[in-house]
C-alpha cells in the first residue's frame, strides 16, 4: 500500500470516527435537555430573519431532499454509476443511506424529541432528532465527492466541484433550521450520522476491492503455476 493511499483511508477513518463521536455528544445532550436553550435561542434569531422570497428558496431547497424524491434520485444515481461501472459507490451510496433511515427511524423513535412550535413546511414526524434530510443529502453529496476524488480531475475543478457539493449540503442542513422544522442540533447530529455510514461504507468499500484485487492476483499466479509445469 503506498503511502498516500495510506494516508487517505486514515483521514476517512479519522472522519469517521469523529461523526460517531459528534453524534454520540448530541444524543446524550439531547436527551438531557442540555441544548434546549441554545436551540431555542437560535431558532428565535432564525424566525427574526423569515423573508417570503428567502422562504420560498429555502421551501424549494428542503423538497428538493424530502422522501419523496430521495427515492427516485438515489435509485436514478445508482443506474447512473452503475454505467459508469462503479460498483463501489453504488454500494457507498444504498449501504450509506439505508442504514442512515434506519438510524433516523430508531433516534427519532427511542428519543422522542419534539420538534420546534412553528414550522413553515409540513412535517413527516412529529418527532425531530436527528435530521433526515440532512442525513440523505450529506450521503449523497458525499458519494459525489467520493465519486469525483477517486476520478482523480485536475486540482481547481476537483476544489471547485467538492465546495459546491459541501454548499449543497450546508443548504439542506441549513433550509431545516430556516424553516423551523428542525432545530440546530437535529441537523449537526444528521451530518454526524451522514459522514459516519458514508465513510464507514467508503472504507468497506476499498476493503472489499484490495481482497478483489488480492484474489484476481493470487488466481493469475495459480494459473501462470499450472500453465508452466504444462
Amino acid at each position: 500500500m503506498s503511502v498516500h493511499v495510506h494516508r487517505h483511508r486514515l483521514c476517512i477513518l479519522l472522519f469517521n470516527l469523529t461523526s460517531l463521536i459528534l453524534f454520540l455528544v448530541l444524543l446524550v445532550a439531547v436527551s438531557g435537555e442540555h441544548t434546549r436553550l441554545f436551540d431555542i435561542e437560535v431558532y428565535e434569531r432564525v424566525r427574526e430573519l423569515w423573508q417570503p422570497a428567502w422562504i420560498l428558496a429555502a421551501t424549494i431547497v428542503t423538497h428538493l431532499f424530502s422522501w419523496f424524491a430521495i427515492i427516485p434520485t438515489l435509485a436514478l444515481l445508482a443506474i447512473v454509476l452503475l454505467w459508469r461501472r462503479r460498483a463501489g459507490a453504488v454500494f457507498v451510496l444504498l449501504g450509506a443511506s439505508a442504514l442512515g433511515y434506519l438510524t433516523e427511524f430508531v433516534t427519532k423513535t427511542a428519543l422522542r424529541a419534539p420538534r420546534p412550535p412553528v414550522a413553515l413546511v409540513d412535517v413527516s414526524s412529529v418527532w425531530s432528532f436527528p435530521s433526515g434530510h440532512t442525513i440523505a443529502a450529506t450521503i449523497i453529496f458525499g458519494v459525489l465527492i467520493y465519486v469525483l476524488a477517486s476520478s482523480r480531475p485536475r486540482p481547481f475543478l476537483h476544489t471547485l466541484y467538492t465546495g459546491l457539493c459541501i454548499l449543497g449540503a450546508l443548504a439542506v442542513a441549513g433550509s431545516r433550521v430556516y424553516l423551523g422544522a428542525h432545530w440546530l442540533s437535529d441537523v449537526l447530529a444528521g451530518v454526524a450520522v451522514g459522514v459516519f455510514w458514508l465513510t464507514l461504507c467508503i472504507l468497506l468499500a476499498q476493503k472489499g476491492r484490495g481482497l478483489i484485487v488480492r484474489g484476481e492476483r493470487f488466481g493469475r499466479g495459480v494459473s501462470e503455476m499450472f500453465s508452466k509445469k504444462d
